[in-house]
């Protein structure tokens, strides 16, 4: 349904009014973080931070919320990774499904609702981005998931929220907060689906805390409607020598929005982000990072990588600020991309903000298309044009998927990605 932008904004009013909760404390925190909303409206390009990607195809249209709804064992299974050992929790236009999520978890985990979304401390709510307000007025179902410290899990715990499509387009908001324990050692898995082909909007918060010296691995993958908006937003904050390792793979979506902010708060902290993102047709694929080092002694390290065809565009900022005294740390940052259509578009832009002496940084960002020789080698081999363009873009796209370590996970992305490209059935039998 197309509206006006202010139309838009009336409908989440009105909508709110007929989904709030019943308890009075609850309703008046997400009656406060909705106005918050509503006076900044949603993020324009004239704000830096939003200058290349616009949001008039998601403002233009009206979200509803999702009724409850049920999910067969087939879809289920058209929708979760192959051959993925883990701990499972389904969720359904943002409900938890209880009949298909594991009733019984390992020692040293536990699951719970969460209730009390932000803290209440107002001098924090001028620097809260816009979507985070708007998933603190709507989210529900939101899970606490809690690590006792010294615990090593040894599957991981898979996320699996599934969009499924209605009468009219929903928004569906989920909510993660994860608490690490000291010395813990944890895999999470977030997958983000479609069932049908939806124009739902999925708006997803994750919060992170890591105490000290805990390890934690979070591979998330957007493979949606490539008719949808998805808009996520993941914060960390990182205790003396822990370890945050972030692969993010970007496959679906009309309009994707990554946002990852990390602080590394004490000595030994360190955070590896990797990403990829692939577009086709005209969608668009942004993702923007920012890594605090507020301590000595910390360390980081990012590789993005973009495909981008046809009239896709991709975006990806990456800003690093080293603050005062965070004296002989380290921070590096790669932006590679690869087009494979004139009419493809990125933007790319690695920043360092470096108010500190003692420091090694690093950052770089290339643009290019396949490689002549490359292609000429394959082809010499017997091998067809377009079978040897897949092979080299799977290449390219695997630097990235290869760092990941567990291997049910890099195999499930690899598959993922080898069907997203041309000629994909062609390709399996040499992936």
């Amino acid at each position: 349904m197309s509206a006006h932008p202010a139309e838009a904004l009336q409908g989440l009013r009105d909508t709110f009014v007929g989904s709030a909760p019943s308890d009075p404390v609850l309703r008046g925190q997400r009656e406060h973080a909705l106005e918050r909303f509503l006076e900044r409206g949603f993020p324009g390009t004239r704000e830096e931070k939003w200058r290349y990607t616009n949001l008039r195809a998601l403002t233009r249209r009206q979200f509803i919320t999702a009724p409850d709804g049920s999910l067969s064992g087939e879809q289920l299974a058209s929708c979760r990774l192959d051959d993925l050992d883990c701990h499972t929790l389904v969720f359904l236009n943002g409900r938890l499904l209880t009949e298909h999520s594991d009733s019984s978890l390992p020692a040293g985990l536990r699951i719970s609702s969460l209730e009390a979304l932000d803290s209440e401390d107002e001098n924090e709510e001028d620097a809260r981005p816009a979507f985070r307000e708007l998933n603190t007025a709507f989210a529900r179902d939101a899970q606490l998931i809690e690590v006792d410290a010294d615990t090593a899990l040894a599957k991981p715990l898979y996320l699996l929220f599934i969009s499924a499509r209605e009468e009219l387009p929903v928004m569906v908001h989920p909510r993660i907060e994860l608490v690490a324990g000291s010395n813990s050692r944890f895999s999470l898995v977030e997958h983000h689906v479609s069932l049908d082909l939806d124009e739902n909007l999925v708006n997803t918060v994750t919060d992170i805390n890591l105490a000290a010296g805990a390890r934690l691995t979070h591979t998330r993958i957007q493979d949606a409607s490539n008719k949808s908006f998805q808009i996520c937003r993941v914060y960390v904050e990182q205790a003396r020598d822990s370890h945050y390792i972030n692969h993010h793979i970007c496959l679906g979506s009309a309009l994707a929005r990554m946002d990852i902010d990390v602080s590394l708060r004490e000595k030994g902290a360190e955070t590896e982000l990797n990403g990829l993102m692939l577009g086709k047709g005209r969608q668009h694929m942004d993702t923007h990072t920012q890594v605090d080092h507020l301590a000595p002694h910390t360390l980081s390290r990012e590789v993005y990588r973009c495909i981008l065809d046809e009239k896709s565009r991709g975006v990806f900022n990456g800003k690093v600020v080293v603050h005062k005294d965070a004296q002989k740390i380290e921070a590096h940052q790669a932006s590679n991309n690869l087009l494979l259509s004139e009419h493809a578009e990125i933007d790319t832009k690695p920043e360092l903000e470096i108010y500190a002496d003692d420091v090694k940084c690093s950052h770089g960002a290339t643009v290019g298309q396949l490689d002549r020789n490359a292609m000429f080698y394959l082809l010499s081999r017997g091998i067809d044009r377009e079978t040897a363009r897949g092979l080299l873009v799977f290449a390219f796209a695997d630097e990235v998927v290869a760092k990941v370590a567990e291997s049910g996970i890099r195999r499930a992305m690899e598959k993922r990605i080898v069907g997203r490209l041309p000629d994909g059935d062609m390709l399996r039998e040499f992936v």
